[in-house]
C-alpha cells in the first residue's frame, strides 16, 4: 500500500530518474537468477508433488517478472526519454496487494463447533493408532467452498501415511522473523505460527515438509481467507524445514510461519499426503486456540 501511494505521488510530482550501469546489471542478474531459480524449485515440486515447492517456484517466477519490468522501464528512460518508473510501481503494487489476500464471498457469521465424538486425552508421544480424533461440524467460513461439507478433526490425525497433531498456535512471532531479517513487508499484516506434530506411518522415509502439503486457513475482513506460502526461506532450528526425512514410525515437531492479515482469526489447516495419490484428499484440522 506504502510503494502504491508513493508511486502515485511520483506520477502526479514527476522526479527524474536515476540509472547506473551497476544498478542495471545487478537487476539484470537478479531477474536471470530467480528465472532458473523458480524454474528448478517448481520443477522439483512438480517431481515429488509437493504443493508448497510448486508455490514457492511460481512465486520466484513471479518476481523474475517483476524485476524484469523495472530493468524494462528503465531501458525505455535510457533510449526514449520516457519515464515510466512511477506507473510501474503502481501496477506491482496493485499485482501485490491483490495476489496476497484470497476471499471467498461467505457472509460474515459466527463460527459455531458442533462436537459429533468425544475426544480422548493424548499423551506426548503420538500412537501408532489416533486415538484422540474427534470430528466437528462447523460454519461455511472455516473451509473452501469446494469443500463445504468436509468434516474437521481435533488431536491426532490420519492424513494418508501421515499422523499428524497441531499441537499449539500463536497469534504474533514478528519478532522472530524480524530477528533472522525478515520482517513483516506488507502493511496491516503479520506473521503467526502453527506448531506441528507429524508421525510417519508410511514404509519408506520421508520427508514431513516436503511430502505433506497444507495451508492455513482463517477469517479475514469478515470473510474466508487461505493462504498458502510460509516462509520457506526461513532457517531457524525450530521451522519444520529442519525435521530430517522421518523413518517408518519416527515423530518430529516443528512450526510454520504464515504471513496474514492483521485481523485474521485461525479457524483450521488443511493437509494433503502428496505421496499416496497424485490428487489426494484434503484434511482439515482445527485449529487451538485460546479462544
Amino acid at each position: 500500500v506504502t510503494a502504491a501511494v508513493e508511486s502515485v505521488k511520483k506520477i502526479i510530482h514527476p522526479e527524474e530518474a536515476s540509472y547506473t550501469t551497476v544498478a542495471l546489471v545487478i537487476i539484470a542478474v537478479a531477474v536471470l537468477v530467480k528465472l532458473v531459480l523458480g524454474r528448478y524449485v517448481k520443477a522439483q515440486g512438480e517431481k515429488v508433488r509437493s504443493g508448497s515447492l510448486i508455490a514457492s517456484g511460481a512465486d520466484a517466477l513471479f518476481d523474475a517478472i517483476l524485476s524484469a519490468s523495472v530493468l524494462a522501464s528503465a531501458i525505455i528512460f535510457l533510449t526514449t526519454g520516457v519515464s515510466l518508473e512511477a506507473y510501474v510501481g503502481v501496477v506491482i503494487a496493485g499485482i501485490i496487494i491483490a495476489g496476497r489476500n484470497t476471499a471467498n464471498p461467505h457472509p460474515a457469521g459466527t463460527p459455531t463447533l458442533i462436537p459429533t465424538a468425544s475426544t480422548t486425552s493424548s499423551g506426548t508421544t503420538v500412537p501408532d493408532t489416533p486415538t484422540a480424533t474427534a470430528t466437528v461440524t462447523v460454519s461455511p467460513l472455516f473451509l473452501p467452498s469446494a469443500s463445504a461439507s468436509a468434516s474437521i478433526s481435533t488431536g491426532p490425525t490420519q492424513v494418508g501415511e501421515w499422523t499428524v497433531e497441531i499441537l499449539e498456535y500463536s497469534p504474533d512471532v514478528n519478532d522472530i522473523l524480524a530477528a533472522a531479517d525478515q520482517p513483516v513487508y506488507i502493511e496491516g499484516h503479520k506473521y503467526v505460527g502453527v506448531k506441528l506434530r507429524i508421525t510417519n506411518d508410511g514404509a519408506d522415509r520421508a520427508d514431513p515438509y516436503v511430502d505433506l502439503d497444507r495451508y492455513i486457513i482463517g477469517i479475514s475482513n469478515g470473510a474466508y481467507y487461505e493462504h498458502h506460502m510460509e516462509t520457506a526461506s526461513y532457517m531457524g532450528d525450530e521451522y519444520l524445514s529442519a525435521v530430517p526425512q522421518l523413518y517408518p514410525g519416527e515423530t518430529g515437531e516443528g512450526w510454520l510461519y504464515y504471513q496474514v492479515p492483521g485481523d485474521f482469526t485461525p479457524t483450521v489447516m488443511s493437509f494433503q499426503d502428496q505421496r499416496t495419490d497424485p490428487d489426494p484428499p484434503e484434511t482439515f484440522i482445527l485449529i487451538p486456540t485460546t479462544n
